[in-house]
């Protein structure tokens, strides 16, 4: 039953995952940091900025996109010159495509990470999530990303921690209407863009580990709310249809992400991100970029 239940958990979670993370209100909730540690002090005068080739949509005229918009720039502003060069590429980098669910220690991702960052730089990055991001998708990236990872961190500190995440950004929000982010790390990969008056956040990954248990005398339970969708589910079936439906395999070797692990070629690196925009009509409906109301 415990098989049973985990894998169809799973796939009702990726099914919900645009629907989960889509806010687009005017959800005025807050976050707090959790790094003790300034750590962006280069200050300098110069200046970096993208030379992109690009064909960029126009900035949007939408009131949601453009918080968001002006959310981003002032964090890309907030960071140090060396920080924002070694976090930013242009739109159609393959870095968009490099991301994992495997552990990020080692320094194995691009962009920059939630340890380069000052608490204020910190919580102006996770103001941003929660502009992108419902109450209740917020919440699982905070129990995945923070309480989650900060069990894991008690376990073994060298490979999982809360700073190993990162953070790569994509096109210059300053100047453009066609820009986005990346969000990167253990078991928490989500992908933002923004084209014009459309945001998509696909491809998506929320996974946990531990699922549920207690960290600084906070409870999570991270996938709560789908595993009772699958064992609703699964109590609806009958013996034919679990027959059909259920899968005994026992592995655990799940790894997800565009290639085998992070950092190898991408087999899909031939596929520009604004082609895949300029063609959303074609994919999938699930998977459509979403226009805010």
């Amino acid at each position: 039953m415990k098989t049973i239940t985990k894998y169809l958990s799973l796939f009702l979670l990726l099914f919900a995952l645009t629907t989960t993370f889509v806010q687009c209100s005017n959800d005025s909730s807050t976050t707090e940091s959790t790094t003790d540690d300034t750590t962006d002090d280069d200050s300098t005068d110069d200046t970096f900025a993208l030379d992109c080739s690009t064909e960029d949509a126009a900035q949007s005229t939408n009131g949601e996109i453009e918080t968001m918009r002006l959310a981003m720039v002032d964090f890309r502003n907030s960071l140090s010159t060396s920080l924002l060069e070694e976090g930013s590429v242009c739109l159609d980098d393959e870095r968009f495509y490099l991301w994992h669910n495997t552990p990020a220690n080692n320094g194995n991702r691009d962009g920059i990470t939630y340890g380069d960052l000052s608490d204020e730089q910190l919580t102006a990055f996770k103001n941003i999530l929660q502009l992108f991001l419902s109450t209740g998708g917020y919440q699982k990236v905070y129990e995945i990303t923070e309480l989650s990872e900060g069990w894991l961190n008690n376990v073994m500190s060298s490979v999982w921690n809360t700073d190993f995440y990162s953070i790569d950004m994509f096109g210059d929000p300053e100047t453009s209407g066609s820009w986005g982010f990346q969000l990167d790390g253990h078991h928490c990969v989500i992908n933002f863009l923004v084209d014009g008056d459309n945001v998509s956040m696909v491809p998506a990954f929320l996974g946990g580990e531990p699922a549920s248990d207690t960290w600084n005398g906070e409870d999570f339970d991270i996938f709560s709310d789908e595993r009772d969708l699958a064992i609703t589910l699964y109590n609806s079936l009958d013996t034919d249809e679990i027959s059909a439906a259920v899968t005994t395999s026992s592995s655990h070797s799940l790894e997800v992400g565009p290639a085998d692990m992070n950092g190898d070629p991408d087999p899909y690196r031939e596929i520009m991100i604004i082609q895949v925009l300029q063609r959303a009509s074609n994919i999938p409906k699930c998977l459509r970029l979403r226009k805010p109301t």
